[in-house]
């Protein structure tokens, strides 16, 4: 259980990493140029050919990262009320069969 917790902490440090990168690719093809030539604000199609797939690539990964922690949290209640509701039922039959 402890290396399933590890492994879904890692996958989420990965997809963070991506986010950022795709965040920073982000900032770099749309961003800086405007900052650059904010006296011509000149829309490239180059720009929004490099913009399309960086801005798929943002969504895909953050929708990554919020699904992976969402099944860390989901998984993780899961299992401690599934072991609660064992432990309740062990309780149960073992008090009945001392009786």
């Amino acid at each position: 259980m402890q290396r399933m917790n590890h492994q879904f902490a890692r996958m989420l440090r990965i997809q963070i990493v991506w986010f950022l990168i795709a965040t920073l690719t982000l900032f770099e093809v749309k961003l800086y140029p405007t900052i650059t030539m904010n006296s011509r604000k000149v829309c490239d199609t180059r720009q929004i050919e490099l913009l399309t797939p960086t801005i798929a690539f943002l969504i895909y990964s953050s929708y990554q990262c919020v699904s992976v922690y969402a099944y860390m949290l989901i998984s993780a209640t899961y299992r401690s009320g599934l072991k609660k509701t064992l432990v309740e039922i062990y309780g149960r039959i073992t008090r009945r069969a001392i009786a």
